[in-house]
C-alpha cells in the first residue's frame, strides 16, 4: 500500500487516493500517519498552485527553471461585465458558487491548450502560455482558448446569462519565481500584462 500510494504521489495522481490504514506494526504505524498528513499537506498545496507548473517543474528540477527571464508568450485576461452590481444581490454564498463554477469552465478550456492560470482576480482570470516549457504555437492556444470560454459559457442554473470580456496578446515579459524568501509566486511581469488587462477592459 506505501509503495503504490507513493508511485501515486510521485505522478501527482491523488484522485480518489484513500489513507493508508493504521498498523500493528509500530514504524509501518509512524509511516501510514506521516504519509497520510504528507497527502493531506499536498492536497491542499495543489489548490492554490497550478498542478501542470509542479509537474513540469518536477519534470526540470534545476533551479533555471524557475529563475526570472524574458520569454516571449501571451496572455489573456477575462472579466465578468457587471459583475459588481449582481453580486450585490446575491448572498455571499451564493456569489462564491456562481464564481466557482465559471472559473472551473475557465480553468477547463485553459488545461485543454496546455495553458497556465497564473491567478484568479476578483471576477476575472490571468492564465498565460509560452513558459515555462516553449511552446511555439502560444499565440494561436490562447486564442483557441477564447473561443473555447466564448462555445462553452452557459448559463448556470439561477443566475442570468453572464457576459464575458477577453483580452489577449502576445509580447515579452519577465517570467519566473517573483516574491519573497518565503512567499514566490511564478508569474509573469511586464508591459505585456498590462497591455493584456487594458486591452480586456
Amino acid at each position: 500500500y506505501l509503495a503504490e500510494a507513493a508511485r501515486r504521489i510521485q505522478k501527482l495522481d491523488m484522485a480518489d487516493m484513500t489513507p493508508l490504514p493504521r498498523s500493528h506494526i509500530t514504524e509501518l504505524d509512524h509511516a501510514a500517519r506521516a504519509f497520510n498528513a504528507m497527502r493531506n499537506g499536498l492536497g491542499w498545496f495543489e489548490t492554490y498552485v497550478p498542478r501542470r507548473l509542479v509537474r513540469q517543474l518536477m519534470d526540470n528540477p534545476s533551479p533555471d527553471a524557475v529563475a526570472s527571464r524574458q520569454l516571449e508568450v501571451t496572455v489573456l485576461f477575462t472579466d465578468i461585465v457587471g459583475f459588481s452590481r449582481l453580486a450585490e444581490q446575491l448572498d455571499a454564498g451564493t456569489a462564491a458558487r456562481l464564481l466557482n463554477q465559471h472559473f472551473e469552465l475557465l480553468a477547463t478550456c485553459v488545461a485543454e491548450t496546455d495553458g497556465t492560470v497564473d491567478k484568479f482576480l476578483g471576477d476575472g482570470m490571468m492564465a498565460f502560455w509560452g513558459a515555462p516549457l516553449p511552446q511555439p504555437d502560444h499565440a494561436l492556444r490562447a486564442v483557441r482558448t477564447a473561443l473555447l470560454i466564448r462555445d462553452r459559457l452557459q448559463v448556470i442554473d439561477g443566475f442570468p446569462p453572464l457576459r464575458l470580456r477577453i483580452g489577449i496578446h502576445t509580447g515579452p515579459a519577465l517570467v519566473g519565481n517573483i516574491g519573497s524568501r518565503d512567499r514566490l509566486n511564478y508569474t509573469l511581469v511586464g508591459d505585456t500584462v498590462n497591455v493584456t488587462q487594458r486591452l480586456e477592459q
